[in-house]
């Protein structure tokens, strides 16, 4: 049950336009107020973490279950669910 729960957030957040929208606008003010290019690419990495259903998925149940294959497997999940076609 708590793999749908992660699933069905992590699937919201990377799919609601305005959570997307602030995301991106953030992470702008944060490249655009610092010179440092290694904040710049650490800025970077979480903001598509943040915007990739994949990596959202894959890295909150790892997080929470602590278990890598089922995070291979919730991400492989979200990954077949969310491919265009």
């Amino acid at each position: 049950m708590i793999l749908l729960k992660i699933f069905l957030i992590t699937w919201f957040i990377t799919h609601f336009e305005l959570i997307q929208d602030t995301l991106l606008s953030v992470f702008d003010r944060l490249c655009q107020s610092t010179d440092n290019n290694i904040l710049k690419r650490i800025y970077d990495s979480l903001y598509t973490i943040l915007s990739c259903h994949k990596c959202l998925s894959f890295w909150t149940t790892l997080i929470v279950t602590q278990d890598i294959f089922m995070a291979c497997g919730v991400s492989f999940i979200a990954y077949l669910l969310n491919r265009k076609k």
